[in-house]
């Protein structure tokens, strides 16, 4: 840090606390957890946009990491903003309000959006909310999402397990991109085994898993959510005993 830039961060600091002012930063989206029957459902709220302009339209989408949408509803509210389009749905775009929030140094006021997802079958009536705020100020301000590209597997099929002793795994890369070249929190998720290790590079560990086609999830978070996740399978042959 060069003694220009400590000498400015004084000098706002100062003023900050002269005048009452806060400094907002962006945040990481927050995953809402369900209860009774909707206790399987995490959904979350992220944007690729951190801070807008009044009368601004921007894209926010739910993120439900590695789980089934199908059979669920989508429904979007806006405070000092508007729902434009997408009401229903994983995504929607909200305008932008012109309300001021007194008190802050880079904001002029918020949008605070909300979603409710809810199963569609009435027999199971229960509801998970999840909460996101855009910052509205004078500039505008992104982050975009980060995209998984490809994964690979070392093979394809393997032998099952002949005794509990013998080990069956597939290493796993993966290859993903961020715009802004993020720092990635690499996730995974399977149908059968354990990932073992972590980052882009981990191993399978498939060691007793029955005959059949066994599939793998991964997905990337910038700090965003995960919005890209790729998917690959192996299949188990008999044990070649």
């Amino acid at each position: 840090m060069t003694a220009r830039l400590s000498f400015f961060l004084v000098i706002l600091i100062l003023a900050m606390s002269t005048y009452g002012q806060n400094l907002v930063l962006p945040g990481m989206p927050v995953l809402s957890s369900g209860a009774g029957a909707c206790s399987e459902i995490n959904v979350g709220i992220s944007s690729q946009r951190w801070r807008v302009r009044r009368g601004d339209t921007f894209e926010v989408r739910a993120f439900l990491p590695f789980q089934e949408t199908k059979g669920l509803r989508f429904k979007w509210a806006a405070q000092n903003g508007k729902v434009v389009s997408g009401q229903g749905s994983l995504r929607a775009e909200i305008k932008a309000g012109s309300q001021r929030t007194p008190g802050y140094v880079n904001a002029y006021g918020f949008v605070r959006v909300e979603l409710i997802v809810e199963p569609m079958d009435a027999s199971t009536p229960c509801t998970v909310r999840s909460e996101f705020s855009m910052m509205v100020g004078k500039i505008r301000e992104s982050n975009f999402f980060s995209e998984v590209k490809s994964v690979s597997l070392s093979e394809s099929q393997i032998a099952a397990s002949c005794s509990a002793s013998d080990v069956r795994s597939v290493r796993v890369e993966t290859m993903a991109t961020d715009p802004e070249n993020d720092p990635l929190l690499y996730s995974y998720a399977v149908s059968t085994g354990r990932i073992v290790g972590d980052g882009s590079k981990v191993v399978w560990d498939l060691s007793n898993a029955p005959p059949g086609l066994h599939r793998l999830l991964v997905g990337t978070d910038d700090g965003n959510g995960i919005h890209s996740v790729k998917s690959a399978t192996v299949k188990v042959l008999p044990c070649a005993n």
